[in-house]
């Protein structure tokens, strides 16, 4: 069986970004930079806050602990995000979030492992 990697995932972000509500790209083979670049759309890049997307479906997907931090700081309006089975996401963070305050323990969890891996 052969696998590519899929790419395109920021094409949908960039054009649909002021009104997306809900994005499910779960178990999609989307390259880390696809995706990096794809949720950096959705949040501006750090400029603006994004306050209609309401549910994030990341299941499964390559999505780096610095992308998801940035979703979580940039979308505002943000009550569902699910990280189980991401690769990338550090050990005991893989789950679904619902509701702000599940989302703002997430956010403080991911900043302090993120924090302990640089200090190695």
């Amino acid at each position: 069986m052969s696998f590519s990697m899929a790419s395109g995932s920021h094409l949908l972000t960039s054009k649909w970004q002021h009104s997306l509500q809900e994005l499910d790209l779960a178990s999609q083979g989307y390259a880390e930079g696809d995706l990096e670049e794809a949720l950096r759309n959705l949040t501006g890049g750090g400029v603006a806050a994004n306050d209609t997307l309401r549910s994030l479906n990341l299941s499964g997907t390559k999505v780096t602990p610095h992308a998801v931090r940035d979703v979580l700081t940039g979308c505002q309006a943000l009550t569902h995000l699910d990280l189980s089975s991401c690769r990338n996401i550090p050990r005991g963070l893989k789950r679904a979030y619902r509701g702000r305050e599940d989302l703002e323990l997430c956010l403080a969890d991911l900043t302090k492992k993120l924090q302990e891996v640089e200090e190695q």
